[in-house]
């Protein structure tokens, strides 16, 4: 028997997860690619990165969820989905890996017996465990500047 090709409708995969005649052109398929369609490559980066409406949209989706499905109130709601944010910023954006011999990534000192490995895109980036604290809050800082300049921000009433 001989293998699907790219024209066989019978090599794409099924996403809906639950058995489907492979010819049907699912809705799931489109919605992912369509998803998918906001990632762009960046060329520093190994997993790619959201444009500014993917971003939002991640942002008002965890906000609507926190708020209805956790009972929290709006602005509460608003808070913590920008942290979650935050946090999904960092995740798609990891750290430049270094080589224990660079020294710390946040001052720069050599690392000495207190050096620490974090993950940092595949591979590790080094740190000492008393400036680890201080380098991802401002990782988080950072990030939550970038976010605001995509125009997301805590919710106001």
């Amino acid at each position: 028997m001989a293998a699907p090709t790219a024209d066989d409708p019978s090599s794409e995969p099924n996403l809906r997860g639950k058995d489907t005649d492979k010819t049907d052109k699912s809705p799931s398929v489109s919605f992912v690619s369509s998803f998918f369609g906001h990632i762009a490559a960046d060329e520093g980066s190994v997993i790619g990165i959201w444009d500014a409406e993917a971003w939002r949209d991640h942002f008002e989706e965890r906000a609507a969820i926190i708020e209805f499905d956790g009972g929290l109130a709006y602005l509460e709601a608003g808070h913590q989905a920008f942290a979650d944010t935050v946090e999904q910023w960092l995740v798609m954006h990891p750290p430049e890996p270094t080589e224990d011999t660079a020294g710390c990534v946040h001052c720069n000192a050599g690392l000495g017996e207190d050096g620490v490995p974090v993950l940092a895109g595949g591979a590790h980036t080094w740190i000492h465990s008393q400036c680890h604290h201080a380098w991802l809050t401002e990782r988080r800082r950072h990030a939550a500047e970038k976010l605001c300049a995509m125009g997301i921000r805590t919710m106001r009433r």
